[in-house]
């Protein structure tokens, strides 16, 4: 539960401001306060009872949705009939995208940290903004100086769930889904890459048939890890590429729509390219090691169909692997982790059979 760093400072600045500074508070921004703070403290609640008994994901979804409903009271919402349903989409939405971000020391507080500072440069008078950002601001940057690789503290889901609520809330009360410039384009451009993540597995999960709030280990972190990339480098190349899009919004809500929207193609076109040449570059070490573990499997059997006894495969064994490069070597190793279709044994016996008596 390290998050209770970061949700520490947010509610001490808020209280401090409101009992200390008593600033001109007008209705709607009482009201707004009030469901933002309702939903901060529910959701912690949340995120606390399901770090100590680990609730079922419906379940979490389910009570998120409440918490949504809650979070949007005395807001000034947009986009007509579909406000109340887009807007609980997209809080529930960006609660779970952080919350699947947090795989790897640093990620997810990192990323908050530039998307809030982001809305805090967007509407710097804004008195939420001036109650709620610098302090959430203050506690992120102590929580990152143990948390950033290797990390001596952990948020938890009680500071995954925290981060991703305010995240979502605050990019509608700052930058909102409006018509104008960057339009309802701006908050899913800001928050672009754990949206964009969160998309892919839920579209790789029903691929698959499986549940969409199953955990895996395919998300962007996940495979650029695979790729060979340090853990630290997966971090910084994330942060680079959040703070691309921030730079994004942030300028491109001050430009003109012709502009804006060259903006976003420009950078979607981008994003478009990076994500299907990960794919690509992916598949293609993919390929190379599940070949590189099949020559290793053929070679292992073969070994073992000419030794009579155990005693005489142990001499194959120790005179075959003074003949073998350390490439070969390694893809024996490879075999033993990476295999997972034990089918493939029979089929690779029966084509060194057939080998063998021609």
């Amino acid at each position: 539960m390290g998050g209770l760093i970061f949700i520490s400072g947010y509610f001490a600045s808020l209280l401090y401001i409101l009992f200390f500074q008593s600033p001109a508070i007008t209705d709607s921004q009482f009201n707004g306060i009030v469901g933002i703070l309702g939903g901060a403290v529910c959701i912690t609640i949340l995120g606390a009872i399901d770090d100590l008994i680990d609730l079922h994901s419906t379940t979490k979804f389910l009570i998120q949705c409440v918490i949504a409903v809650i979070s949007i009271l005395g807001m000034s919402l947009e986009l007509g009939v579909f406000a109340i349903p887009f807007t609980v989409f997209w809080v529930v939405g960006v609660i779970n995208a952080v919350n699947l971000m947090d795989g790897l020391d640093g990620l997810a507080a990192g990323l908050s940290f530039i998307i809030l500072a982001t809305l805090a440069l967007q509407q710097p008078n804004d008195l939420i903004v001036t109650m709620i950002i610098p302090g959430l601001l203050g506690g992120l940057l102590v929580f990152l100086r143990y948390n950033f690789h290797p990390a001596s503290i952990f948020m938890g889901d009680i500071g995954s769930l925290f981060l991703g609520y305010n995240l979502a809330v605050l990019s509608i009360v700052v930058i909102s889904f409006k018509t104008a410039t960057l339009g309802m384009m701006a908050p899913v451009f800001l928050l672009g890459l754990p949206v964009v993540d969160t998309l892919l597995a839920i579209f790789r999960r029903a691929k698959a048939g499986k549940f969409v709030f199953a955990a895996d280990k395919s998300h962007i972190h996940h495979q650029l890890l695979s790729l060979g990339v340090s853990h630290r480098n997966v971090v910084l190349i994330l942060y680079l590429i959040c703070s691309t899009l921030a730079v994004v919004v942030h300028f491109g809500s001050q430009a003109g729509q012709n502009v804006s929207a060259m903006i976003l193609f420009g950078t979607g076109l981008l994003i478009t390219v990076l994500i299907y040449s990960l794919v690509a570059l992916q598949k293609i070490f993919e390929n190379g090691r599940v070949a590189g573990s099949k020559r290793g499997m053929k070679r292992a059997i073969s070994l073992y169909l000419k030794a009579n006894s155990l005693h005489e495969l142990d001499h194959l064994c120790d005179k075959k692997i003074q003949e073998l490069e350390l490439e070969d070597l390694e893809t024996i190793l490879l075999q033993i982790f990476y295999e997972k279709e034990p089918t493939l044994i029979h089929q690779f016996i029966q084509s060194i059979q057939t080998h063998e008596e021609s």
